[in-house]
């Protein structure tokens, strides 16, 4: 993968620079960029604007990851953008294969809310922010950076401080910034922000519970902060937004697939599921912190994982509290193989494999009698148990 800017710019030319024509939002972190982004966005529409809001990965389908005040674009309007922009790729290069899928993705984001004339856009990052396609913005309000930690370091760097520049990549030069990462990666924000003369906002993780939050675990309650202390730096630009009622509209917000929990039937047993997105170490951690304040000892697992994540480092943070883990396939031509992740000594004899989905999520319901089932490791897996279930995304 090559990294650099001039492949999205080129289209965006091409189509007069759609991403110019609205204020925007960045975001970029290891986690929690998605739930910060919907707490923001959900304040923003409550307070009477029209906003956009572009996250990634997706679930079950593509259209997730454009929404205009919470609802998702329509199939047509994406197929309609979609032939637009091979078109107009066509028309520069002759083909449209020579554009990463994500930055194809984004520019049908830019294209979309400048058609859709929102006045803000809250933009999540795919992959780190200096060279990330979303880093083509313009009309920046504000950059967030969650939180730095392990993840995609064959592309960022093995070190917290390496992987901290790539994210601070973001930063625009007098545009404030609102973070919750910590030291050491935090002195390397601190020095880009100082370089750009970019205020800085360091949001510290809250001690107790502060918000009364749909999202579950103490690691919301720091997005939240996050989020709050966001809103109350972007009430200078949009003045509709009050501090009462955007308060409210963080702790209404919603992010599928984090930490979500659903009872469902099975033979003669009630059953409770959780669906988590976590699919990096950082993450793990937190999810267990979860699970630990719910009162949640021990489970059964689904799980499943890309090959390019520390997924050896993962199984051993699970593996103590695993009863039984079934390991299945990932829809993606990045998904490690079953077999080998469930051969990992990490599992301590705990796992087995499953070469098909359908009959791996049989197999961990026939396994479960009490404890309950956590599916974990990709997003992409828990895609395929939100289509299995039927959930809403």
């Amino acid at each position: 993968m090559k990294f650099e800017l001039g492949r999205i710019q080129l289209l965006l030319d091409s189509l007069g620079n759609p991403q110019n024509s609205f204020s925007s939002l960045h975001i970029a972190g290891t986690n929690g960029k998605g739930s910060t982004a919907f707490m923001i966005q959900n304040a923003l529409g409550k307070a009477g604007y029209r906003v956009g809001l572009y996250t990634s990965p997706h679930l079950v389908s593509l259209l997730e990851r454009y929404r205009l005040n919470g609802q998702k674009i329509s199939l047509q309007e994406f197929s309609v953008l979609t032939n637009k922009l091979r078109k107009t790729l066509r028309s520069i290069t002759g083909t449209d294969r020579k554009l990463t899928q994500f930055e194809f993705l984004t520019a049908i984001a830019f294209l979309y809310f400048a058609q859709k004339k929102v006045d803000v856009a809250v933009i999540e990052t795919g992959l780190g922010g200096r060279w990330d396609a979303t880093n083509i913005l313009s009309r920046v309000n504000l950059a967030i950076i969650t939180n730095i930690g392990f993840d995609h370091t064959q592309w960022l760097g093995k070190k917290l401080t390496d992987i901290a520049f790539e994210k601070a990549g973001i930063i625009k030069f007098g545009i404030p910034v609102v973070t919750g990462a910590e030291e050491p990666a935090l002195k390397v924000i601190r020095r880009l922000a100082l370089q750009n003369r970019a205020a800085l906002h360091v949001v510290p993780p809250p001690k107790k519970k502060e918000f009364n939050l749909k999202l579950k675990g103490q690691h919301q309650q720091h997005n939240a902060k996050i989020a709050e202390k966001s809103l109350e730096i972007l009430s200078h630009n949009f003045p509709k937004l009050k501090t009462r009622s955007f308060v409210r509209a963080i702790e209404s917000a919603w992010n599928p697939g984090r930490f979500e929990s659903h009872w469902m039937r099975h033979e003669a047993r009630r059953l409770r599921v959780i669906l988590d997105g976590a699919h990096n170490p950082p993450a793990i951690k937190t999810l267990l912190n979860t699970l630990k304040e719910e009162r949640i000892k021990t489970f059964h697992l689904l799980f499943g994982v890309l090959k390019d994540k520390d997924y050896k480092t993962m199984i051993a943070l699970l593996s103590p509290y695993v009863e039984r883990a079934v390991v299945v396939p990932v829809p993606s031509d990045r998904g490690a193989h079953p077999s080998i992740v469930a051969s990992c000594i990490e599992w301590k004899g705990k796992a087995e494999a499953s070469l098909n989905f359908s009959k791996g999520w049989a197999r961990v319901l026939s396994l479960s009698e009490k404890d309950p089932i956590l599916v974990t490791g990709s997003i992409t897996l828990l895609g395929e148990v939100f289509k299995t279930l039927r959930l809403k995304t």
